[in-house]
């Protein structure tokens, strides 16, 4: 599910920098990396978790985890349609 709020934050970016190492690392991109293998959902807390360092920086850039994103996360999970 492609989130809005996320395109924002993107722009024109295609790169940010590493919170864990200060490095900078490309965003993740769907049409040459897989979901599954950079994030995982916690579909306790319905937020993202980085798995990878594009990951990582995905998140942070995109705002992945911020709270309007976790609250529409945890309504898509109580409807069966989030992950």
């Amino acid at each position: 599910m492609q989130e809005r709020s996320c395109n924002l934050h993107k722009g024109n970016r295609i790169s940010g920098i590493d919170p864990n190492t200060g490095t900078e690392i490309r965003l993740f991109h769907p049409r040459l990396d897989q979901w599954e293998n950079h994030f995982q959902a916690n579909i306790t807390f319905g937020t993202i978790i980085a798995l990878t360092a594009i990951g990582a920086v995905t998140v942070d850039c995109l705002e992945m985890n911020s709270q309007s994103q976790i609250m529409a996360r945890q309504f898509w999970i109580s409807l069966g349609l989030f992950p």
